[in-house]
């Protein structure tokens, strides 16, 4: 990702958001609810749905930062900006995410053999298992979908 530095030459630090990605996040801003796919992609000249996916996701998290707005994907559509009581709702699904993750990463790690392991790696794997199988006990505990 190229971006230009202060001084005006061509720039791949990382840390600096790119031109397409600044462009994006000041289009964010605007005060609609919807945004289009084909409205982004005009915004830097290519789809945001292919070539420019990586600006569009850096742009989100830019306005998340500077301006609290949350989006959430439409499919095949666009972005939507989330009302306030509209995000706790939309963020639910990352939960079961987490915990369908952490419940694979417990299999996989079931298949070691603890007796095994150098005595310096232990305390890394009994703490890896430890967090994977208190994400999924307490999702199970609070989630929705245990109401």
């Amino acid at each position: 990702m190229n971006t230009i530095d202060q001084l005006g030459q061509e720039s791949t630090r990382r840390g600096v958001a790119s031109i397409e990605t600044r462009q994006l996040a000041e289009f964010l801003k605007a005060p609609q609810v919807f945004f289009s796919y084909p409205e982004l992609s005009a915004v830097i000249g290519f789809s945001v749905q292919d070539k420019g996916r990586g600006y569009l996701l850096a742009a989100r998290r830019i306005v998340l930062r500077e301006s609290g707005f949350v989006f959430r994907p439409v499919k095949n559509q666009g972005l939507k900006r989330l009302e306030k009581h509209e995000i706790p709702i939309a963020v639910s699904d990352r939960f079961s995410h987490v915990r369908r993750t952490h419940s694979q990463t417990l299999r996989e790690l079931g298949t070691v053999d603890v007796c095994e392991l150098p005595l310096a790696e232990r305390a890394g794997y009994v703490a890896k298992v430890a967090l994977a199988a208190m994400t999924v006990h307490t999702h199970g505990l609070y989630s929705d979908e245990a109401t």
